[in-house]
């Protein structure tokens, strides 16, 4: 008779294949933003923003049907932990700001709906007696902003959303400490190399908002 078969493939009962590599461990997660699949970096990312997320309320303005898909990729696992509400009108928007019974802790908005004077709403926001200084996440398509939106907004995810990127600004406004202490364990050397095609820069910020975190305004979206 043959020699007898190493590792798991002489426990097998006959007849049968030896299981696929990697068969008992979870799935990588696979990042939205990137070619290539998953990094350590996004899955470190991702579990912080779910103990971030947890019990807060989202407030979105979108009317577009991408966007709010885009969203709900980014919440979707966590979906029962967070309450998140879309709305499709400033007019609709305002209701639940002022509503007493009603606290958001973040503000996603999209640039791109219909008929949205940005400027001008940006401005009001912050003259808000309750939510002048909430995180607001901007989702564009252009990446020429004006300095209102630099200056107000805490965050910007361009078109088309990512899920990496957008908890990744959602974690960015709710716990930037945990953001900045992942990115400071992760030298250059160290980083994935898919990581060079992203594009993210630093702008100033003059609002409370990004001055209350000790960091500016962040500008995070796919490679073309």
């Amino acid at each position: 008779a043959g020699a007898a078969g190493t590792g798991s493939e002489a426990a097998l009962p006959r007849g049968r294949s030896p299981p696929p590599p990697d068969w008992d461990r979870p799935p990588r997660l696979v990042s939205t933003s990137r070619k290539g699949g998953g990094s350590t970096r996004d899955m470190v990312i991702t579990k912080a923003f779910y103990r971030a997320i947890a019990g807060k309320s989202v407030l979105v303005l979108t009317d577009r049907v991408e966007s709010r898909k885009g969203v709900m990729r980014a919440l979707q696992s966590a979906i029962t932990d967070v309450d998140l509400l879309f709305v499709k009108s400033t007019t609709d928007l305002w209701q639940r700001l002022n509503a007493a019974k009603e606290h958001y802790h973040a503000l996603i908005l999209d640039l791109s709906k219909a008929e949205l004077q940005v400027d001008a709403f940006l401005k009001t926001v912050r003259q808000h007696g309750r939510y002048n200084r909430i995180p607001i996440v901007v989702l564009s398509s252009d990446r020429d902003l004006s300095e209102t939106v630099r200056a107000n907004c805490s965050f910007v995810v361009f078109q088309p959303v990512s899920a990496t990127m957008l908890r990744e600004g959602l974690l960015w406004c709710l716990d930037r400490r945990a953001l900045q202490k992942r990115d400071r364990q992760t030298s250059p050397e160290r980083a994935p190399p898919e990581a060079a095609s992203v594009p993210s820069l630093f702008l100033s910020g003059s609002h409370p908002v990004a001055s209350q975190m000790t960091a500016p305004m962040r500008l995070v979206g796919a490679a073309a």
